[in-house]
């Protein structure tokens, strides 16, 4: 199994290593559904998946070791939920990452070096969130990123350093 379409169901619970032995899996689509909290573990031994989108659920809170192992992930999806934090190193491990979508959340702050590690990410979108902070470093390290969208948020300044590791930055 290659790729499995869950997206537009009332699932409302992932219980850990729901996706167990699934070690070919590439795409996993689990948006729009009722998944409020995803337990660590749930997508361990997931190392081909490319692409995951948890758009449009009501999860709140992501735990430390959700991602861990999802070497090959390139698309990760969690706009449109209720996460209000970002975890520091929840993103540590997820060296083949390109696209992170956080928009339409409740983010208010972005912890130091949030997003350490993801060398390889080329859009990161913080749209419509109420992130009113952001740490000086808190791009540090994104030396492939292309795209940054932090409109419709509550931001009101910035720190002279914020864009200086930027240096692929065109939008």
């Amino acid at each position: 199994l290659q790729a499995l379409y869950l997206h537009h169901n009332q699932i409302s619970d992932l219980p850990e290593n729901t996706f167990h032995g699934l070690s070919s899996l590439q795409t996993l689509d689990l948006a729009s559904n009722q998944i409020n909290a995803i337990p660590e573990n749930t997508f361990q031994g997931l190392s081909s998946l490319q692409t995951l989108s948890l758009r449009w659920n009501k999860i709140n809170g992501i735990p430390g070791n959700t991602f861990q192992g999802l070497i090959s992930l390139q698309m990760l999806d969690l706009g449109h939920n209720a996460i209000d934090s970002i975890p520091n190193d929840i993103f540590q491990g997820l060296i083949s990452l390109q696209t992170l979508d956080l928009v339409s959340n409740t983010i208010s702050f972005i912890p130091d070096n949030a997003f350490q590690g993801l060398n390889q990410l080329q859009s990161l979108d913080l749209s419509h969130n109420t992130i009113n902070t952001i740490p000086e470093n808190a791009f540090q390290g994104l030396i492939s990123l292309q795209t940054l969208g932090l409109d419709s948020n509550q931001i009101s300044n910035l720190s002279s350093k914020i864009f200086h590791d930027l240096s692929a930055i065109q939008n």
